[in-house]
């Protein structure tokens, strides 16, 4: 009976659900907060722009300036503003944008804290990765970017939850997160050469069984 009640507390949903409900504890001063700083020059001056003139894709590439010249194309080959784009026309109300923007964020980080978790929990048995997880719930770093509508956050859980599909063998789900975490911000490619290094050294697992995630991550 033990048993059974621990794996079902351990259950990766109620693992990320009771992340989940803690940040929103820890988090809720700021669920109303608008973005700020690289946010608004970065992420959101494209994802307007792109509102503002109909997901004109090629004026964006050929007629307008990148972040350095102050211009809004910033992150060009991001899916992100583009969703954010989206989300601006779907809601068109201020607030409702801000606190489904900020519980969407509240979810990928409790998905990376549960990943990270679990990636713990291999080496360091379940009672230290709980506590490891949780310093990095409250790490400054870590909580401010939970707080903060930007795309370290989902680039940060589908890129942990990648690693955490390889080491388990699910070798093409993991490929997927990893390119999905580059879609989202292209920082995401240090994470699909990790995994693309992890799959050609590591011998035992052979290169005929990770054939298609090969593929994958090498076409990112």
């Amino acid at each position: 009976m033990l048993t059974y009640i621990s794996d079902r507390l351990l259950h990766p949903v109620s693992v990320f659900a009771v992340f989940y409900i803690a940040l929103l504890f820890l988090c809720y001063d700021a669920i109303h907060f608008p973005p700020y700083w690289d946010s608004v020059l970065g992420l959101f001056a494209e994802a307007t722009w792109l509102a503002d003139h109909d997901f004109d894709y090629m004026a964006l590439a050929y007629e307008q300036s990148g972040y350095v010249a102050g211009g809004p194309r910033v992150y060009f080959f991001s899916i992100y503003p583009s969703l954010q784009a989206l989300l601006m026309i779907g809601f068109g109300n201020a607030s409702r944008f801000l606190l489904f923007n900020h519980l969407l964020t509240f979810g990928y980080a409790a998905a990376t804290l549960a990943a990270f978790y679990y990636l713990l929990r291999v080496r360091v048995g379940t009672a230290l990765a709980l506590l490891g997880a949780i310093a990095l719930m409250v790490h400054p770093l870590f909580r401010a970017q939970a707080e903060a509508i930007n795309m370290e956050m989902p680039l940060l859980a589908a890129t942990s939850i990648g690693i955490l599909l390889t080491i388990r063998g699910h070798h093409l789900w993991g490929a997927v997160f990893a390119v999905a975490a580059m879609a989202v911000k292209p920082f995401g490619i240090i994470g699909v050469v990790a995994l693309l290094i992890y799959h050609l050294v590591d011998r035992e697992q052979g290169l005929r069984r990770d054939r298609a995630a090969l593929s994958l991550l090498g076409l990112a």
